[in-house]
């Protein structure tokens, strides 16, 4: 009888660590959901804004900013769920340098007026590479992640409809 109560308590004991551990799971979960909800409002206010035209630089800085603190929460809420993110935490790093360098070449055109070409060639340039950066987040985001194939599809139509915009603008100015 004692050891049926003694098991019995065990397993019980048991459910409960495995019913909490679950819970902190769907709990850190859709705090990681957040930011990235977060992030893909951020993107698109940003295509929106390179659609519209490349300068105003201020909105674009005030997005950025915003959005690479979301991105470090995230990398935060993925540690403390202890998934193997130390490539992704290096991709993030590196497209941070990449949008800062964006938007430096930004402001050297709005303040010192270099010739627009050489601007143009520069932004195609790091839009590639981040394009790149953005690829390979997403295939660790399906290989390390929950796989979160909504994540993996809004990045990839993201980083399509932001390589396309640089192209469009050289064309339009190398035909006038």
């Amino acid at each position: 009888m004692r050891k049926a109560l003694g098991m019995a308590m065990t397993q019980t004991c048991l459910l409960e660590a495995e019913g909490f551990a679950q819970y902190q799971e769907v709990k850190c979960t859709y705090l990681c959901t957040i930011p990235g909800y977060l992030y893909t409002i951020s993107a698109y206010l940003h295509i929106i804004l390179v659609y519209l035209y490349t300068i105003p630089v201020h909105l674009h800085a005030i997005l950025v900013f915003p959005y690479t603190i979301l991105v470090y929460l995230y990398i935060i809420l993925v540690y403390l769920r202890a998934i193997p993110v130390y490539l992704h935490a290096i991709l993030v790093f590196l497209y941070a340098i990449l949008v800062y360098l964006y938007i430096i070449l930004v402001y050297l055109y709005a303040i010192l007026m270099f010739p627009y070409t050489i601007l143009v060639y520069l932004n195609i340039i790091l839009v590639y590479l981040h394009a790149i950066l953005v690829y390979l987040h997403a295939i660790l985001v399906y290989l390390y992640t929950i796989p979160e194939h909504s994540h993996v599809i809004l990045v990839c139509s993201y980083t399509i409809l932001c390589a396309r915009v640089p192209l469009q603008s050289a064309a339009s100015f190398c035909s006038t």
